[in-house]
């Protein structure tokens, strides 16, 4: 006897998850794991030059992430020399994202000290002080728009 909604997922559900998957990938402008991932040495639902993200996607406005799917696309990315990533897409109100992005701690860490570190450059701010030449870049634009 058969269960509606245990065993193999249906074919629409497939569809759909790989229409999220290649919307996905084309918003990160990166690559969609053929087969979702099923197919040996592709691991991951969307590879970036850096992270590869499993996708998972919900019509609720839940979704439990459990160890196991963490371990899971972990063991994938570090096979890959990539970071693991997760994206959760659900059912949000209004003023809330629907799309969220779960990325390891320390690489966050990392990603976030590396932003800092460039618009410091791009203020002319080095080791807490203004370059020699300053702020060139920025003062020129900033005169370029008074002129406008």
């Amino acid at each position: 006897m058969k269960f509606p909604g245990l065993g193999k997922p249906s074919d629409s559900i497939k569809a759909s998850a790989n229409k999220h998957e290649k919307r996905l990938a084309k918003k990160l402008g990166a690559k969609r794991q053929p087969n979702s991932g099923a197919t040996p040495g592709a691991k991951g639902d969307i590879k970036t030059p850096e992270i590869l993200f499993d996708s998972k996607q919900t019509g609720d406005t839940k979704i439990t992430v459990t160890s196991e799917m963490l371990g899971k696309i972990s063991l994938e990315a570090q096979q890959i020399n990539r970071y693991p990533g997760l994206i959760l897409t659900l059912q949000t109100h209004l003023l809330v994202s629907s799309e969220w992005a779960m990325i390891p701690l320390d690489y966050f860490k990392q990603l976030s000290e590396e932003l800092t570190n460039l618009r410091r450059f791009k203020n002319g701010i080095v080791n807490g002080r203004e370059a020699p030449g300053g702020n060139e870049a920025s003062r020129a634009e900033g005169e370029g728009n008074a002129e406008a």
